[in-house]
């Protein structure tokens, strides 16, 4: 009576992971109007001004998280062209 040996589980899946709480994708797939409203919302950064406000609301597990994190990432990466810098 001894330990059987691992081995891999026949699955369904391709990749597991994108199943568990703590998966981030790289992109929003069907979200591109919204983020063009967001980055929109946030392209007065780039003049010096204040963004406009923006107020998301949604059932949770549609990407209001992710969205912001794409976004801000997206603006701090650009700010540096402008020579913006955030404290």
């Amino acid at each position: 009576m001894g330990l059987e040996k691992f081995s891999p589980d026949e699955t369904i899946f391709q990749d597991e992971n994108v199943l568990r709480d703590s998966y981030t994708p790289d992109q929003l797939i069907c979200r591109d109007e919204e983020l063009a409203q967001y980055q929109s919302a946030l392209r007065p950064v780039i003049n010096g001004a204040q963004p406009k406000n923006i107020f998301l609301y949604g059932d949770a597990g549609l990407g209001k998280t992710l969205a912001t994190e794409l976004v801000l990432d997206r603006l701090r990466m650009d700010q540096e062209d402008y020579d913006l810098h955030t404290d």
